[in-house]
């Protein structure tokens, strides 16, 4: 069940979200450069992205992962 509550109190806040401005430091410090950008396990993704490339690196991911 969503929590509407915890919702709109994050919705009503300014400023910087320091969970999301933790993962755009690091994507910068690997290289990214845009939105959207794909990290997995590590590897940056570059663009052109293609449905069969990324579900190949999230199936590796996975079967890594096991």
């Amino acid at each position: 069940m969503p929590d509407i509550d915890a919702f709109e109190e994050c919705a009503r806040k300014r400023g910087p979200v320091p969970a999301i401005e933790s993962d755009v430091a690091e994507v910068r410090r690997i290289g990214g450069t845009g939105t959207p950008t794909f990290v997995i396990n590590g590897v940056l993704l570059r663009p052109p992205y293609s449905t069969a490339g990324l579900l190949a690196h999230v199936r590796a991911a996975l079967r890594d992962a096991k």
